[in-house]
């Protein structure tokens, strides 16, 4: 009977192990399955003129924070009428930033739809819906695919996932009646007899094909994207880049970090060698522009063009000074303003006003750029007075060699007793150099008044996706790390115990043989 005992508590210890081993593992090992993105439509025919959604849905197999797509679709079949938010990340009630993208039913896509989880650590693992797409069907019949392209799906470090796309299609039917026709002979003769066709379509449900593909993202940019371009850094999702992978305990940038605005109308350039520290003096984590709707006010005559952007975390530093770039709409510009009284400008909190840096315009293809070495709220403006005050650029930016073969712009601002000559070189991968200018800039009220600009930039691409590095670095106070901390804890507490019974049985074994006079 002991030995019954002790064998029934050698078998819970083994099951309470093997309950409790697999919920400490990391996610990593969990993850059996791939990371899937799929496109859900209706695998009924859709008739003309009704509405319809297509889902697009996530099945992470880890931890996921942030998400991106583009779709295409054949616009002479659908179009698309909105896109909304759905419940994947906020299914823990965690807040979320959402950026519906931009719908072009003309081209037939919709680009740079995102999601992105609010606040650190948090993050999602079970399948949801990304986003809700309603579409509406046109007069004419086919079947349109539902294409995706340029997926990112970012862990809790904001690193892209290897991803899975499934892809789908809808069918469009349309009713077709043709006229009666009357054909009539002479009077004498009597008339041929009215023949009536109508022809009614058998309407029939295409079966839904899907392709799959297996990409690792993050290699370039997808559809709609631009010249995408061989970038290496940390990606952006929802304006916000975790560059954690690309500085070091100094604060010093070990490669170029290119972060984009939420939008996707800004981005940040910050070369590698750069120094990038918080208002604390730790080295940067993470860099977010996110634009504002309502912005501190402008002196009268003055104001800004777009939308203005927060540059966080506030009081961030950056030596040698970031280059800022911004893209605006010239329709939006009021009468009498040209593109070269165009000038970024920042808030500064302690003076309360709106200071203008020295600015760099392409009136082409309707950029303007600047040197930054603090994070606060910048916008493209006219009419803000320049003020008296230390030099926005630290040092000259660094040289970095180029990639590809750049396209020049150079611009010659005229400033009473001094002339400034800067030139900047950009790839079309995004990869932006500068420079170093002949004289320090000196700012007056006289800085970009009669400004003249010569420019052969071509557009920067709206996101310039890259590769990272493979390798997580995962903080101690993870819950992956935790996890294993638990598994060795349980592991250690299961060979306790099987060694305890066994001691018991041994011990137990040995009274019997004893007992029984096996034993001297």
């Amino acid at each position: 009977m002991k030995f019954a005992h002790a064998a029934n508590l050698l078998k819970g210890v083994a099951i309470v192990f093997f309950l409790i081993a697999p919920l400490c593992l990391p996610s990593q090992v969990l993850a059996a399955g791939s990371l899937v993105v799929s496109v859900s439509a209706p695998t009924q025919a859709i008739s003309a003129g009704t509405q319809f959604t297509v889902n697009i849905t996530v099945q992470p197999n880890m931890a996921i924070a942030g998400a991106q797509f583009n779709l295409s679709f054949n616009p002479s079949l659908v179009s698309v009428d909105s896109v909304t938010e759905g419940n994947l990340f906020n299914q823990n009630g965690a807040s979320t930033y959402f950026t519906p993208g931009n719908i072009n039913n003309t081209a037939g896509t919709v680009t740079w739809v995102a999601d992105v989880v609010l606040g650190s650590g948090n993050c999602v693992s079970n399948p949801g819906t990304f986003a809700m797409i309603t579409m509406t069907a046109g007069a004419n019949s086919g079947t349109s695919p539902l294409t995706l392209s340029n997926v990112i799906v970012g862990d809790i470090n904001a690193q892209p996932l290897s991803v899975t796309l499934v892809s789908g299609q809808v069918v469009i039917t349309a009713t077709t009646t043709t006229t009666p026709t009357t054909t009539t002979t002479t009077p004498i003769t009597t008339t041929a007899p009215t023949t009536t066709t109508t022809t009614t379509p058998i309407t029939t449900t295409a079966p839904t094909t899907t392709t799959t593909t297996t990409s690792t993202v993050g290699s370039g940019g997808g559809s709609g994207g631009g010249e995408g371009g061989g970038l290496t850094g940390p990606a952006t999702l929802g304006g916000v880049t975790n560059i954690t992978s690309a500085v070091n305990s100094q604060g010093v940038l070990n490669q170029d970090v290119n972060a984009y605005s939420d939008d996707n109308d800004v981005l940040l350039h910050v070369a590698a060698g750069t120094t990038a520290l918080s208002s604390s003096g730790a080295p940067l984590s993470q860099i977010s522009l996110i634009h504002i709707t309502t912005p501190p006010a402008f002196l009268t005559g003055a104001g800004m063009i777009g939308l203005a952007y927060d540059f966080t975390p506030g009081g961030t530093t950056f030596s040698p000074a970031a280059i800022v770039r911004f893209s605006y709409d010239p329709t939006l510009m009021p009468a009498g303003v040209m593109d070269t009284s165009l000038q970024i400008a920042y808030y500064d909190d302690t003076q309360n006003v709106w200071i203008s840096l020295p600015s760099t315009v392409d009136a082409t293809d309707h950029f303007i750029s600047a040197e930054i070495a603090h994070f606060t709220t910048y916008a493209v403006t006219y009419g803000v007075t320049a003020v008296s005050r230390a030099p926005e650029t630290n040092t000259p930016t660094t040289t970095t060699p180029l990639t590809t073969v750049p396209t020049t712009t150079s611009a010659t601002a005229t400033v009473p007793l001094t002339t400034t000559t800067t030139t900047t070189t950009v790839t079309k991968a995004s990869t932006i150099t500068s420079a170093a200018t002949t004289n320090t800039p000196v700012e007056t009220t006289s800085i970009g008044l009669n400004a003249t600009t010569s420019t052969t930039t071509p557009m920067l691409p709206a996101v310039a996706l890259a590769p990272l590095s493979t390798t997580n670095t995962t903080a101690s106070t993870s819950p992956v790390v935790v996890r294993m901390y638990i598994l060795a804890a349980a592991i250690g507490v299961a060979v306790f115990l099987i060694t305890f019974t066994g001691a018991i049985i041994w011990l137990q074994h040995r009274s019997l043989l004893k007992k029984h006079n096996h034993l001297n």
